[in-house]
């Protein structure tokens, strides 16, 4: 069943990206890939504000502390973010 969501997927690798377009597209009305988080704010801009965002915490080479996209979502104070 297809959810009337909008998901975006937040990752620098390409393959990935894709593989999360197709899979994700099974279930959610709207999936956007980006490749980088600086590109969430201009996405939001024209999609509106996502129901949910899946985000590659280490998406600088050589950072895995995933600081940097996670002050990110303070920007976003209506999502709540669920670590896995």
């Amino acid at each position: 069943m297809k959810l009337k969501r909008h998901i975006v997927a937040i990752d620098d690798n390409a393959g990935v990206r894709t593989a999360l377009e197709i899979l994700l597209a099974q279930r959610f009305a709207t999936v956007i890939t980006l490749p980088h988080p600086d590109k969430l704010r201009q996405s939001v801009a024209g999609n509106g504000i996502p129901d949910a965002i899946l985000l590659d915490m280490n998406y600088r080479s050589r950072t895995n502390d995933g600081n940097p996209p996670s002050r990110l979502l303070l920007c976003f104070p209506s999502l709540k973010c669920r670590w896995c």
